[in-house]
């Protein structure tokens, strides 16, 4: 899948976008790595960020059928996710999502743009994180770093 990463752990379907962003909060502009030998920074608008991120969701349907293989209820993950907005269109088809983001700004504004309510409480095992869960329940948000996540264990 060009520009995405899909791979299964445990019965979790992962998904990785080949993107790195420094900031996804600006008001009119994102600031973004460009991934060169020089690793030279770039600028882009919101309607080109919009408009990637649209492209990432048709990836990620074209190739949805090799990745859930006939299973219904899949749960991804998302390491460092954002805003991203194919949660929402996943868990509008079933499945769910468990997101990880040091960003709280960035979870606060995701149910926000996606009008979900959601409950925000800690998480006694990483100490210092958060969880911010939606209503329905389908999309489960962890306010933390990724590496203290990574110790900690999804049931």
């Amino acid at each position: 899948m060009n520009g995405m990463i899909a791979g299964k752990r445990e019965g979790l379907v992962f998904i990785s976008k080949m993107c790195t962003s420094k900031s996804l909060l600006g008001p009119t502009r994102l600031s973004a790595m460009k991934d060169t030998d020089k690793n030279t920074n770039m600028e882009i608008t919101i309607k080109e960020y919009l408009a990637f991120a649209k492209n990432q969701i048709k990836l990620l349907e074209k190739h949805l059928d090799t990745v859930v293989n006939g299973r219904k209820g899949v749960r991804f993950l998302f390491p460092l996710c954002g805003k991203a907005i194919d949660m929402k269109w996943l868990a509008d088809m079933g499945h769910t999502v468990v997101g990880v983001e040091i960003s709280e700004i960035a979870i606060q504004h995701f149910f926000s743009e996606q009008n979900l309510t959601y409950t925000e409480e800690l998480v006694p095992a990483i100490p210092g994180a958060k969880l911010f869960k939606s209503s329905d329940g389908k999309i489960t948000l962890y306010q933390c770093n990724l590496y203290d996540f990574s110790k900690y264990s999804l049931h």
